[in-house]
């Protein structure tokens, strides 16, 4: 999201409404981004499989975003943020998309 973005309307600054950024799927040309699209590919199917499960689909999500936000603390992603002139809003998230949770930090 731009700051202009977030200028017109700071609902945006929630991360629930991140679909909602104009450039929502920029990261997709990014060749950095590469292993998170694939994690994201090989999460869906078990995720899925634990769906008609009473409360595992939930224990699945869980575990895939505690994994997502030790990542996110990566010094590796630091290094990586670091590249880009950042608002002062700006904040990294694992947000849970149904519920609003934060996993960022990790509690690890």
């Amino acid at each position: 999201m731009t700051a202009a973005e977030a200028d017109a309307d700071g609902r945006l600054l929630d991360p629930r409404e991140m679909a909602a950024w104009g450039r929502y799927w920029y990261t997709d040309e990014l060749p950095a981004w590469t292993p998170v699209a694939e994690l994201g590919q090989e999460m869906r199917p078990a995720y899925e499989a634990a769906a008609g499960t009473t409360g595992e689909h939930r224990e699945v999500a869980e575990a895939y975003f505690q994994a997502c936000a030790r990542a996110v603390a990566s010094p590796e992603v630091g290094k990586a943020v670091d590249l880009f002139v950042r608002d002062l809003r700006f904040r990294l998230t694992v947000t849970h998309p149904d519920d609003g949770r934060e996993f960022y930090p990790p509690s690890e």
